[in-house]
């Protein structure tokens, strides 16, 4: 297939292989993506559990000129925040934990406040914690300058929750920080090693943590100004800057293959 074009793939039983579905697919991705020359996208439609019909339109690197193909890798940014709840699900199916657990039970060091705030409500964006990034200004770490895992946590625990858990829901990358700890610190293994080993190989999912790596096809982002392209500021993938401690909160890349059927366990 070539750069730009779509295909739609053998059709399934008691479908007929001369409509129009191939043509209206591709109409809609060129009305999403009206450059090809412009950052752009890949599309998959799956059908009981295969890929039936694929696409990519755009460009992958502005700078090359590399096109989006169906084998692009994308950053699938606080998407994969899924993966992350899952991991907590598995280790509370285990009994391993409990959402009902005070995240003060994971800590070495807890903060008094972190004694009413419960797994579910990181889970659930109710715990009133502020992001991760506020407090991290806050001490100085600006968006450009490094920082990890360590200083992260140390930076949420540092500061008060602006409200009290339970109260309402906010919307906190934080919350995920703090649970991908829970998670190493239940299972005593390093969080992409733990859903590499439980989820993305079983499912053989084409997965990769924390893709600020040079992950071959990775499409790069960019940010969208008075009609002219730069590379993102703050990216999740290698069009510009990354933090680590993002990979926990939701940083990971795909691709559209994985729209598909996953053997069965």
């Amino acid at each position: 297939m070539r750069p730009g074009e779509s295909r739609l793939l053998e059709a399934r039983p008691g479908h007929a292989t001369d409509d129009d579905r191939d043509e209206r697919s591709a109409e809609v991705l060129r009305k999403l993506v009206p450059s090809p020359d412009g950052p752009g996208c890949a599309a998959a439609v799956g059908e009981q559990g295969s890929v039936v019909w694929e696409a990519g339109r755009g460009k992958a690197d502005l700078t090359t000129g590399r096109a989006i193909t169906s084998k692009t890798v994308f950053d699938m940014a606080s998407n994969s925040k899924q993966f992350t709840a899952d991991a907590v699900l598995l280790l509370a199916g285990q009994h391993r934990l409990a959402l009902t657990d005070p995240l003060s039970d994971f800590l070495d060091d807890p903060p008094a406040w972190t004694r009413d705030v419960t797994l579910g409500d990181l889970m659930r964006h109710t715990s009133g914690i502020t992001d991760y990034q506020d407090p991290l200004e806050a001490k100085g770490i600006e968006l450009t300058d490094p920082a990890g895992q360590k200083e992260a946590i140390a930076a949420i625990l540092a500061a008060q929750p602006q409200e009290p858990p339970g109260k309402r829901f906010s919307y906190s990358n934080s919350n995920y920080v703090l649970l991908a700890h829970v998670v190493e610190k239940v299972t005593g293994k390093p969080f992409p090693t733990f859903l590499q080993q439980e989820f993305f190989t079983p499912l053989h999912l084409r997965m990769v943590l924390s893709p600020a790596v040079d992950v071959p096809g990775k499409a790069k982002s960019y940010d969208a100004k008075d009609g002219s392209f730069t590379g993102a500021r703050f990216s999740r993938s290698g069009g510009g800057l990354h933090r680590p401690e993002a990979r926990r909160a939701g940083h990971h890349a795909s691709c559209t293959q994985n729209v598909r059927q996953p053997p069965e366990l």
